[in-house]
């Protein structure tokens, strides 16, 4: 159960950088 006390920001990072992509 403490996986998730700290969030895996990979693939949010990935996501964040994708969209950022497509927006500009």
């Amino acid at each position: 159960m403490s996986e998730y006390e700290v969030p895996d920001l990979g693939p949010f990072l990935m996501l964040k950088a994708l969209l950022k992509e497509l927006l500009s």
